[in-house]
């Protein structure tokens, strides 16, 4: 049997990857990528942000030095003994607007969310004497407290049993509210 070879002086064309046309393919991609993200943070860094500078001439913050908050943390002392907590949270106030739009920022309250099991015996005798002893007045009974802080704004406070006993506590920041919520 008798071998077919191509004559020596044929050598295929040279693909993308091998040559000297690779080389010059990823530096015109690269170059095109650099470009792009150039152009792109160009155009986000000129574009305003109404968002953005609403939020700045809010200041630099709702709770000055943490006050508002400290006053809402003793609330973790309402959590009677023996029931199991799930969750305390406390968020500072933080700039928001509901809608997204720049002319119905404001800061949003401070606010103390906590969830526990139901003990055995109910907990709202213990949950209501805890209140009266920090300062909070009734408002509606076993369901919601108010109480003056030391700003002269007023926290308010709900209780609430769906799965388990869920509690709420906000109280006003320093600055004004959202709108259009």
């Amino acid at each position: 049997m008798h071998r077919l070879s191509l004559p020596e002086r044929y050598s295929p064309a040279p693909t993308l990857a091998e040559g000297p046309v690779r080389p010059f393919v990823v530096g015109l991609v690269v170059v095109g990528l650099l470009l792009a993200g150039a152009g792109l943070a160009i155009w986000r860094l000129s574009r305003p942000d109404p968002y953005g500078a609403a939020v700045a001439a809010l200041g630099p913050t709702g709770d000055p030095g943490g006050r508002i908050l400290a006053q809402l943390r003793p609330l973790r002392s309402i959590v009677p003994p023996g029931a199991k907590l799930n969750y305390a949270q406390f968020y500072e106030p933080h700039p928001d607007s509901c809608d997204g739009n720049p002319s119905t920022v404001g800061w949003d309250p401070a606010t103390v969310n906590m969830a526990f099991s139901d003990p055995a015996p109910s907990p709202l005798p213990y949950v209501i004497a805890r209140l009266q002893q920090l300062g909070w007045q009734v408002v509606e009974p076993t369901t919601s407290w108010t109480k003056v802080l030391k700003n002269h704004t007023s926290a308010t406070a709900f209780i609430d049993f769906s799965d388990g006993w869920e509690f709420t506590a906000t109280a006003p920041a320093d600055g004004p509210a959202p709108t259009g919520c």
